[in-house]
């Protein structure tokens, strides 16, 4: 009786495990699809999602990476991945924890560069 109850609480813990690092995965898969440089911006349900998960100190980490990533490794080539970050970003502000604002004070400069960027296409 016992081997069977520690072996169900081996499974129980090995799928509450399995759960977790799957949950830690889509967090940092959501935030780096929303910061993309795809023709069209992040939707409200995927920030939303992400401002749900960045409560939780371990996504929250995760989502911090992924926007100081964008931020560290500007393509001008690649804008809408800066834009859609700083969109984002704005987004946490408003609706996640209130240590955003402070995790994101040293990206200031990089952050009012990117507030005079003008693109131009090729019609001019």
């Amino acid at each position: 009786m016992g081997d069977l109850a520690a072996k169900q609480d081996k499974e129980t813990s090995f799928l509450f495990s399995s759960r977790k690092i799957q949950k830690c995965k889509d967090c940092l898969q959501l935030a780096e699809e929303a910061t993309n440089n795809d023709p069209w911006g992040p939707d409200a349900r995927t920030m939303t999602k992400i401002s749900e998960a960045s409560f939780n100190m371990n996504d929250y980490w995760r989502i911090v990476y992924v926007l100081h990533k964008r931020l560290d490794h500007i393509d001008w080539r690649h804008w809408r991945q800066s834009y859609k970050t700083l969109t984002l970003l704005e987004f946490l502000l408003t609706h996640g924890p209130t240590t955003v604002a402070e995790e994101f004070l040293c990206d200031s400069e990089v952050i009012e560069e990117l507030g005079t960027f003008t693109h131009v296409d090729e019609n001019g």
